[in-house]
């Protein structure tokens, strides 16, 4: 079932601290959070929930912020959900109200929700840290350009053919009728000459945000 927008708030009990009370309002990660779009996660990402069936999912805010905090300061699943009950402004970020005594997840939780979003996931993630750091780049006058390449899967590198055995171990068919099926596969010579081209060619009008097929580069509305 889709998870609920915000993440569960216990009820507030005695002497709970409001977080915003707690922290610096002006930090970074709270300016982030703040000028992060969730909504669009959550659309994003909703598909991947039947929409009636099952117990509901764990809010979509929370695992982002979640997987943000993990890859930004290289953690395991253990360790970032650790760190997290130690951390407000963590907490805040995954938009809690109170501060939060208690692990909000089992680590397990974590595989299996990038499991189940796969490459749409994957690569909204990309496209909002690559949005946001453009806006702090121009905000600061630094002159760097982000970019966000999402290649669909490249079955000629190991990781594609990892994807590839896994997908088609799922729908219940052989690998070669899944990669057969596939429309206009990159490949890893495709992939870089995309990248070569960016760098060659860091025209902002051309966007910030690009999908590589077996067509080569294409732009797309972030």
């Amino acid at each position: 079932m889709r998870p609920k927008r915000e993440p569960e708030q216990p009820q507030r009990e005695l002497l709970e601290i409001d977080l915003e009370q707690l922290i610096d309002m002006s930090h970074p990660l709270v300016r982030l959070g703040v000028s992060i779009d969730w909504q669009s996660f959550e659309q994003t990402l909703g598909g991947t929930y039947h929409p009636s069936q099952g117990a509901p999912g764990i809010s979509t805010r929370l695992m982002v912020a979640l997987h943000y905090l993990k890859y930004q300061q290289d953690l395991s699943d253990e360790d970032v959900v650790a760190m997290w009950v130690e951390n407000p402004y963590w907490q805040h970020f995954s938009g809690m109200r109170y501060f939060q005594h208690r692990m909000p997840i089992d680590p397990s939780s974590m595989t299996r929700w990038r499991k189940r979003l796969g490459d749409a996931g994957a690569e909204r993630t990309q496209i909002f840290i690559a949005n946001y750091s453009q806006k702090e780049s121009d905000r600061l006058g630094l002159g760097l350009r982000f970019i966000a390449i999402a290649p669909r899967i490249v079955p000629d590198t190991d990781l594609g053919k990892h994807a590839i055995t896994g997908y088609s171990r799922y729908l219940g068919i052989s690998a070669e009728d899944f990669a057969r099926g596939m429309a206009a596969p990159p490949t890893a010579c495709i992939v870089a000459t995309a990248v070569i081209e960016l760098v060659l060619n860091p025209d902002r009008s051309l966007g910030d945000v690009f999908i590589v097929s077996g067509k080569g580069l294409e732009a797309l509305a972030a």
